[in-house]
Formats: C-alpha cells, sequence, structure tokens
C-alpha cells in the first residue's frame, strides 16, 4: 500500500506520506479548528511527542490519572486548545486560555457544525 501513496517531507525534515491526489495547504495555510474526540489517534501521537500538540501545561486537562482515556479536545491553530462535551444537546467548549473574537467565532463556528451533526448524523451512522 506504501506504493499507493505520495511521500514529502514536513517542514522540519520529517518523511509524510498523502494519498497521491490529495491537495496539500502551502506553509502559510490556515489551519481549521478541529474537534476530536477520546482516544483519537492524532492526540495520541502528539501525547508519545510530549508538547508536539498538546501544551505542556495543559496536559494534566487531557490526561487526567483518573480517566483510561484522553478528554474530547479541540484543536486551534494546530494546537490544543480546551476541551468539549456533548451536553443537554449541544457542544459546550471550555478553552485552556481566553480566546480572542476571531478564534471564538471560530470554535464556535464549529461547536455548531457537530451539534447540527449530533442531532442528525446522517443514514449509516451508528444509534447513539
Amino acid at each position: 500500500a506504501g506504493e499507493d501513496l505520495r511521500p514529502f517531507a514536513a517542514q522540519d525534515g520529517t518523511a509524510l506520506l498523502d494519498v497521491p491526489r490529495a491537495r496539500l495547504p502551502g506553509p502559510g495555510a490556515p489551519l481549521p479548528v478541529r474537534f476530536l474526540g477520546p482516544y483519537d489517534a492524532v492526540l495520541l501521537l502528539g501525547h508519545a511527542a510530549a508538547t508536539g500538540i498538546v501544551p505542556a501545561e495543559h496536559r494534566h486537562h487531557v490526561f487526567a490519572t483518573t480517566r483510561p482515556r484522553s478528554a474530547p479536545v479541540f484543536l486551534l491553530h494546530g494546537r490544543v486548545a480546551g476541551t468539549w462535551e456533548h451536553r443537554d444537546g449541544r457542544v459546550a467548549t471550555t478553552p485552556f486560555t481566553p480566546l480572542d473574537a476571531a478564534d471564538r467565532r471560530a470554535v464556535d463556528d464549529e461547536a455548531e457544525l457537530l451539534t447540527a451533526w449530533y442531532r442528525d448524523p446522517g443514514p449509516g451512522a451508528p444509534p447513539a
């Protein structure tokens, strides 16, 4: 399957792979807000790299010793910036630090999309 992938390098020289026809963003492209659930592979890889994706000062929010899995988190500018939960029919976020207006709007917009998905995940989705 490796021959079906396109090799390229990260800014730090790390070898990366992608599907052959995927569009690669330029180095200055903004990173979208992303919501990750517990056990998400990206989050776990970040954990292994210590502070690569999870800021050291907030690791205790993400990897609490009282739970067997990571907390659901959201990424802002490519880094874990807070936690989220689905409660009372909405996705509620808890940022680690205050967000400026543009970032708050971007997080809220993505939370609304996830809330809408919870309401109607579409055909073939597992039962809630």
